[in-house]
């Protein structure tokens, strides 16, 4: 299959190059898998999502994954009417945890989708031990990674998901605890505000981190039950981007997507 892929995706990129000369402004188009708990022998769908997604004319890239804690079931939710799962992907290697993707704009016009649209998403049984995590990344094997568009060859921000296992009955993403409500406005330029409730007083740790899972802001209050807003600032997050706001106390954990537009 990598043969397949490759040879037809690399001869589109040799045409690009000649007609844009490889732009070295690329766009910053992100894809990425979110951190997700799961019960364990559940059926789950990972969600591959786009952002800053404009004037694509072709992907290939690998997903990886552990397949002692997830087994591959299928592929599903197709965010383009051109992707098919047997014109699409390359499934051969599936059972040991890795999956293929090639898609092609072959009218040459490029695509664009809105920010968090679902590229495609795998659904999984869960069959790994409570406790156990597994990386959702992206690979070359059994294919290699490139992304086009309207300029060329670009870089892409490639974001891995982190897949952990919850004890059987535990509280996770626990909306009897605590709701986000909104995070507004998102996308943002010069500040957002996060509204959420609590049902009782508790300690919360809120941090801020980047694709790269860094932390770039964090502070630890005590919340009293009812509903709370937190304003943030666009000084706080170091580029414009994709960031993620986490909400951690003993008994739950929440996330929330970000993402900061430039000035």
């Amino acid at each position: 299959m990598q043969h397949k892929f490759t040879g037809k995706f690399f001869l589109i990129s040799l045409l690009l190059f000649f007609i844009s000369f490889v732009s070295t402004q690329a766009q910053s188009t992100s894809l990425y898998f979110e951190d997700q708990q799961v019960e364990p022998g559940s059926m789950v769908n990972i969600d591959l999502r786009v952002s800053d997604f404009e004037n694509m004319l072709g992907m290939q890239f690998s997903v990886n994954w552990n397949p002692q804690v997830l087994s591959f079931q299928n592929v599903e939710d197709f965010g383009m009417e051109d992707i098919t799962l047997e014109a699409n992907f390359g499934l051969d290697s599936a059972i040991v945890g890795r999956l293929g993707f090639l898609w092609i704009d072959n009218s040459l016009s490029g695509v664009a989708l809105p920010d968090s649209s679902v590229l495609f998403s795998i659904k999984f049984m869960v069959i790994g031990d409570p406790n156990a995590t597994c990386d959702i990344v992206f690979s070359d094997t059994p294919t290699l990674i490139e992304l086009s568009d309207d300029e060329g060859v670009i870089e892409a921000d490639l974001v891995s998901g982190l897949i952990t296992v919850a004890e059987p009955n535990s509280v996770f993403n626990a909306p009897n605890h605590v709701k986000v409500i909104d995070c507004y406005p998102n996308p943002f330029s010069t500040r957002t505000t996060l509204e959420f409730q609590m049902t009782n007083a508790d300690y919360l740790t809120i941090a801020i981190k980047d694709v790269k899972g860094k932390v770039v802001h964090e502070q630890k209050d005590y919340f009293q039950p009812g509903k709370h807003q937190i304003v943030f600032n666009k000084e706080l997050f170091p580029t414009a981007g994709i960031f993620f706001c986490e909400l951690v106390s003993s008994e739950f954990k929440d996330s929330q997507k970000l993402i900061r537009l430039n000035d």
